[in-house]
């Protein structure tokens, strides 16, 4: 597409052109680092962090940071339900494949942990891991 070029999205005009340092950067955040991620949290010292932990969460739970879905197989018959909230649509795709293998009613999102879409009160068990340093507006 020519430079000078625009896209209307959501009212909003955007160009469509990209500098190649940001062509990289995307294919990078797209293709390379949600795989190096999952890689990275598949280590032996996570997975048995996760074996001790995650089953005891029960109820409605709120997975902050659910990522690839790498808990999933940890969570115990005791969870009624589980929402997953990821800022990564492409690690939320790689977490949905393993949905199949879950007894319980699942919901993936795609938003930051500074904003829960969930009402208040709604949730017995929060689970944060390896997610705090990656918040881009702590509170």
């Amino acid at each position: 597409m020519p430079q000078n070029e625009f896209n209307v999205i959501g009212g909003c005009l955007q160009s469509l052109s990209l500098s190649r340092g940001q062509k990289r950067m995307a294919f990078y955040s797209k293709y390379i680092l949600p795989q190096l991620i999952d890689l990275a949290m598949k280590n032996p010292a996570t997975t048995e962090c996760r074996s001790r932990i995650i089953p005891r969460a029960t109820g409605s739970v709120l997975d902050v940071g659910i990522g690839s879905g790498l808990n999933l197989r940890f969570y115990g018959p005791r969870v009624t339900r589980l929402w997953g909230i990821d800022p990564s649509s492409e690690l939320l795709e790689m977490a949905r494949s393993k949905l199949k293998s879950v007894p319980f009613p699942v919901e993936l999102v795609t938003y930051s942990a500074e904003e829960i879409p969930l009402p208040q009160e709604s949730i017995d068990t929060i689970v944060l891991k390896w997610t705090l340093c990656s918040i881009p507006n702590p509170i």
